[in-house]
């Protein structure tokens, strides 16, 4: 949460200060632990929380080389030096229009990291999320004042991820970079790998204090210094500044905890509480909440670090924790607007990184986004560690609406449910949403599945389906969100709240088709059929020249004979079965001069295509019985008629076609 631009940029409306709810400065982190999530996985998330309509980009940064001597250099003048190849990761930047002064470009012209970068993973499977802003006392402020030039949440995202092939590496190194160049914020940021995460606290210019989080419990942090009493000693689990607690000790501000050790939240922080932190609570145990009163939490009486949930929770409650306003309580953000809630429409996006166990490292943590607001969102999967690219909607680079963009679409949506919520405008899409949501995770597991089949095949193929499949579900994200963009204006613009919104997408139950493509399947088990193929063929021959070899040795060979030739009939059936599944994408058929043009996306790893086509009450008819070819036209046909045009693919299987399924456009013949 940037608190230095927001101090930056009060110049361009007092106004808008003047009217400013308690939450502007609202970001809320979580973590959940191992053993208290239902399915084992932790999570650690964030809403990035600055003002509404406001443009995010969901990118990659590829991996880079650099010569000795280069340096990275921000808006700051923070400068760190380049390793020789810095790690690609994912990145959820500032749109550069909106603050062109914050990308600094190198002598080649190149950006120096992502400005804001928020929730990332680097290709070793390090994930971050930076920053929840914190605030330091005055004694805390006066012994060790916060440095202009240091690192800031500006950079921190792009020097860690760029730079760290573990957790443990990047809070390392963010702890020597302070110690170095000191900081130029107060924060609190997670930082996570397959193995284990740390919370990282900066109490001022050169302090800070990361522990290794246990996973028996969960966090949140609303923008206040949370990290209580620590062992300092405790080298394994804690990583502190060497002067912690001597500074605090010698300047005279220094309060330990109840063991007898600093209590780092009340000897560095200025503010104890918000009601975003009892919203946490409450949301994670009614009981323990209702034991915490706002009014006596001060220094002497700090807020708990973490607790223990009253259950454990699903990946769904995870997700939406980030839109929960306190619904129903005391601390009722619906009912009091200008209450700090965790959900809120000054959201620029949410992210929450779910990490599994008996993946390979690239496949370990699922990096779930949603742009805008959580409480209206969709947060979609992503392969973090793998992914190359996005959809062009996440790229679309602007400082007000635009269509075909992903940012500005639930922008819109975050917008106009927040602004009407006294009409209930919103709550039909939030419904709708939240099933959305619960099918894509519902589907996780089948791809997973069929992404570790493509990976322990060939890696780098894997990569390519993890791209794509993250490129489909923006895809259809984007035709839910049009068709909802659409109605909501429209329903908001006629002003008649006396009937509910009526969602179509929803009316019609439209939920993700969330799976990897069947080309990688195919290409697999193609691959597999071949193997086993090449090793019966290798063995037949062996066979044949066995006349030196002894009994034992040719029963051998018969026994890995047998084998091979039962791996290939598994994959002949798999391969035939994928090719069934097989749909061409993106068919378009186009009329002119009374002739029809069909084009349509190429399948990777099918034989032909058939193309057929009708008039309404006649027979089918090809247009090609096979063709290679994904752009066919037609022979003339009746002006003024519609035809339905469909194409499917054929795979060659064991010499036998194997025909895919139907996909179908009509069209008016010109």
């Amino acid at each position: 949460m940037r608190l230095k631009r927001m101090i930056s940029t009060v110049f361009l409306s007092f106004t808008l200060i003047l009217t400013m709810s308690a939450s502007a400065f609202a970001c809320t982190s979580i973590y959940v632990g191992s053993d208290v999530s239902e399915n084992g996985n932790v999570y650690v998330g964030r809403s990035e929380d600055y003002t509404n309509n406001y443009n995010k980009m969901l990118g990659v940064a590829p991996a880079t080389e650099h010569k000795a001597g280069d340096m990275f250099v921000d808006c700051n003048g923070f400068q760190w030096p380049y390793p020789s190849k810095t790690y690609a990761y994912t990145y959820i930047k500032e749109s550069p229009k909106i603050n062109p002064d914050e990308t600094v470009f190198d002598n080649d012209g190149n950006p120096q990291g992502e400005p804001y970068a928020a929730g990332c993973v680097n290709e070793k499977g390090v994930y971050i999320t930076a920053t929840v802003t914190t605030s330091y006392n005055n004694s805390a402020k006066a012994a060790d004042p916060l440095v202009s030039n240091g690192i800031a949440e500006v950079s921190i995202p792009s020097v860690l991820m760029a730079n760290a092939a573990s957790a443990k590496e990047a809070v390392d190194l963010l702890a020597r970079i302070i110690d170095e160049k000191g900081s130029g914020e107060c924060y609190f940021i997670l930082i996570g790998d397959g193995k284990e995460t740390w919370g990282f606290d900066c109490v001022a210019g050169h302090q800070y204090v990361a522990t290794r989080l246990p996973s028996d419990q969960v966090g949140f942090n609303p923008n206040i210094m949370l990290i209580g009493e620590v062992d300092v000693t405790d080298t394994e689990n804690v990583v502190a500044s060497k002067e912690l607690v001597s500074l605090p000790e010698e300047k005279g501000f220094l309060k330990k905890g109840k063991s007898g050790k600093i209590h780092v939240a009340s000897t560095y922080s200025r503010s104890f509480q918000n009601t975003r932190y009892w919203q946490g609570a409450y949301y994670m145990d009614p009981e323990q909440a209702e034991k915490i009163d706002l009014n006596q939490v001060n220094a002497d009486n700090p807020l708990p670090t973490m607790m223990t949930p009253n259950r454990k929770l699903t990946t769904l409650e995870t997700i939406r924790f980030l839109g929960y306003r306190g619904e129903g309580t005391k601390y009722d953000g619906n009912v009091n607007p200008r209450l700090s809630s965790i959900g809120n429409n000054r959201h620029t996006e949410c992210h929450v990184f779910e990490t599994r166990k008996g993946f390979p490292l690239e496949m370990t943590t699922i990096e779930w986004v949603t742009p805008a607001d959580a409480e209206f969102g969709i947060f979609l999967p992503y392969y973090g560690a793998m992914i190359t690219d996005v959809h062009d909607a996440y790229k679309v680079d602007s400082v007000s609406y635009v269509p075909n963009s992903v940012n500005w679409n639930a922008n819109v949506i975050n917008d106009l449910c927040d602004k009407n919520r006294a009409n209930h405008v919103g709550d039909g899409i939030k419904e709708y949403f939240v099933k959305y949501q619960a099918s894509l995770i519902e589907q996780q597991a089948k791809v997973d599945k069929d992404m570790l089949t493509i990976y322990e095949y060939d890696p780098a193929l894997a990569k390519k389906a993890a791209t794509d499949i993250g490129k489909e579900q923006a895809e259809q994200y984007m035709k839910v969100t049009d068709s909802v963009v659409e109605e909501l204006r429209a329903y908001v613009a006629a002003g008649d709240f006396s009937k509910p919104l009526k969602v179509t997408m929803a009316e019609k139950n439209v939920m993700p088709d969330y799976k990897v493509p069947a080309e990688y399947l195919l290409t697999v088990a193609q691959g597999k059929l071949d193997k086993a193929n090449d090793k019966i063929n290798a063995l037949q021959k062996e066979l044949k020249q066995s006349k030196d070899k002894s009994a034992k040795e040719i029963k051998e060979l018969k026994k890995q004979l047998k084998a091979a030739k039962e791996e290939a009939t598994k994959a002949n059936k798999t391969l035939k079965k994928i090719a069934k599944q097989l749909k061409v994408k993106k068919l378009k058929v186009k009329s002119k001069s009374r002739k029809a043009t069909v084009k349509f996306k190429a399948v990777s790893g099918v034989t032909a295509y058939q193309i057929q086509y009708k008039q309404k009450g006649k027979k089918w008819a090809d247009l090609t019985k096979s063709t290679t070819k994904t752009k066919v036209k037609s022979k003339k046909l009746k002006k003024g008629k519609k035809y339905t045009f469909r194409v499917r693919t054929i795979t060659k299987v064991d010499g036998k076609n194997v025909y895919g399924k139907w996909a179908t456009k009509k069209v008016k013949i010109k």
